[in-house]
């Protein structure tokens, strides 16, 4: 990658610490993960948000689009799974809450495997990412039927 080359790379979620182990906050733990990776401190909060400094429908991605008037940018989509009922109070329950222990035991591998695939995008580009790791199976489980 060229140095004159800038990405922003955004893990959506909630900053307050009350959702810090949630669901929600996948996003947060994948582009930690990266930063620790690359050497870059996410520490300081800025905008309702914490921020660091290196080299369908969801409101966050809304901002996201009216932020940057735009919806021309790539999108890694990490999936937390669906609750067992299907009304909306179940379903933001279960976003909002804490993993279970089997997710909890996967856990690590899917936000490695995760951050390998934004390594791989940042170094490599988004297709051969893509190509690499947008398949059921390729961060450590499976989608449920």
């Amino acid at each position: 990658m060229e140095k004159t080359d800038q990405h922003l790379i955004v893990g959506l979620g909630n900053p307050e610490s009350e959702y810090g182990d949630t669901r929600h906050n996948l996003g947060f733990a994948c582009a930690r993960e990266l930063a620790r990776r690359l050497g870059v401190e996410v520490n300081r909060k800025r905008w309702k948000s914490l921020i660091g400094r290196s080299g369908a429908g969801h409101n966050g991605v809304l901002s996201i689009i009216s932020a940057l008037g735009t919806k021309d940018f790539a999108r890694f989509r990490v999936g937390i799974g669906r609750p067992s009922h299907r009304s909306t109070d179940v379903g933001v329950r279960y976003v909002l809450g804490r993993f279970t222990k089997a997710e909890s035991e996967k856990l690590e591998k899917v936000v490695a495997g995760v951050a390998d695939a934004l390594e791989m995008a940042l170094e490599s580009g988004l297709e051969r990412a893509a190509d690499r790791y947008n398949r059921a199976g390729a961060m450590g489980c499976e989608e449920p039927q």
